[in-house]
């Protein structure tokens, strides 16, 4: 089978990514709203500065996560060029 008929949804191709990446994208917009609200009340109770100091601590531990999960290493090794040639 070639890759064009993966891609355009042919036999044997993958279940549509449309309905999830929606469904991802309705709830990344509809959580939006709340965080920026929560933000803005702390900012308001214990200031901006310290907000943004809690933002960064509390992203720390993800960003940390990521770099000494193996995830950074899979990225180097994936191949370059498509598997089929076209």
């Amino acid at each position: 089978m070639s890759p064009i008929g993966d891609i355009a949804g042919g036999p044997g191709a993958a279940a549509p990514a449309g309905p999830v990446t929606a469904a991802i994208r309705w709830i990344r917009c509809s959580v939006a709203p709340l965080g920026a609200l929560m933000a803005g009340v702390t900012a308001n109770v214990i200031g901006l500065h310290a907000t943004i100091r809690l933002g960064v601590v509390g992203l720390t531990p993800s960003v940390l996560f990521l770099c000494l999960s193996p995830l950074l290493a899979m990225a180097r090794r994936r191949p370059t060029q498509p598997a089929v040639p076209f």
